[in-house]
């Protein structure tokens, strides 16, 4: 299962052109995780956001995590993104 340590990882590593994939084990099943950068308000801090999708398939488009109205669920950094992908797949991929 994922490690607090290798998290930490994530939290310099990552592009504002490019998104991370991250493969992780959830239920014995790989997943694929794509945490892309999001822009915020240029005077408002963070000014920038990350969303988290999921998909089985490496090379497939995944399917967003939303919040309650819709939209993609917002994130202040990498580390909490993917934290939060793998509290609810589980759930999810049952």
């Amino acid at each position: 299962m994922w490690k607090r340590f290798y998290l930490a990882q994530l939290c310099g590593w990552y592009d504002k052109t490019k998104f991370m994939t991250e493969k992780i084990q959830v239920n014995n099943q790989d997943v694929y995780l794509f945490i892309a950068t999001q822009e915020g308000e240029p005077d408002v801090i963070p000014t920038e956001y990350f969303t988290v999708s999921y998909s089985l398939e490496e090379h497939e488009p995944g399917k967003v995590f939303n919040d309650e109205n819709g939209a993609a669920k917002r994130f202040t950094s990498p580390v909490e993104a993917v934290e939060y992908a793998v509290e609810k797949l589980p759930v999810i991929l049952g």
